[in-house]
Parts: C-alpha cells; structure tokens; sequence
C-alpha cells in the first residue's frame, strides 16, 4: 500500500489542514481523509498528516506501506529521531510508536 500524507498552513503559524490518500500497489483509490486542524506550523501539520495516515493504516490493517512525505525535515525526523526538547518531540514520538508497530512501513521523502 501506498500512503501519500501532506500538511499545510496559512501562515506559519497558522490556520493548517492536513489530508493523505491511500492507494493499492495498481493504484486504486483504499482510503483517504482531510482535516482541519486548528492552528499550528506547517512542520507540525506535516506531522500530524503522517500520524493520521499512520493510524488510517494500521487500522485498516495494512502491514506492508510505503509512506511518501513531501517536508525533508519531517522524514528526518521519523528516519533519524529528534531531540526529547525539541518542540515537535511529542508528535514525532507519536508516529514512531506506529512506526515500531508490527508491520513494514518505509518512509521517503518526495517532491
């Protein structure tokens, strides 16, 4: 399965809306959702794009995902780590309980 997330504000901060679309290996439409979410950056709307994907996923019991994100910073932060200071730790320790779950899920950053 392929899961495409994506984050976005008006302003930074400002007012942020994520959404993301899951797709089958012939690319058939699975899944997808759109959300507002209130204000924020556009890093943790990145986040939480990839968190609500994430969830989407494992409940629909997917277990092999490849996870495409377009903010470099935000598949740094999930393929590297963060520091426990950093002020979107919390979200990124989120997505990682996901990601350590039992399944596949490989992150890549994409344009």
């Amino acid at each position: 399965m392929k899961l495409n997330t994506d984050g976005a504000s008006r302003g930074n901060p400002g007012l942020a809306t994520v959404g993301g679309v899951v797709r089958d290996g012939q690319g058939r439409w699975c899944g997808g959702f759109a959300l507002n979410i209130g204000v924020c950056s556009a890093s943790l709307a990145e986040l939480w794009g990839v968190y609500y994907g994430l969830n989407i996923a494992w409940e629909r019991r997917f277990r092999r995902v490849e996870l495409e994100v377009d903010s470099e910073l935000v598949v740094v932060f999930l393929t590297r780590g963060i520091s426990d200071t950093h002020p979107l730790s919390f979200l990124v320790r989120l997505c990682h309980d996901f990601l350590s779950r039992d399944w596949l899920v490989c992150v890549t950053h994409v344009y």
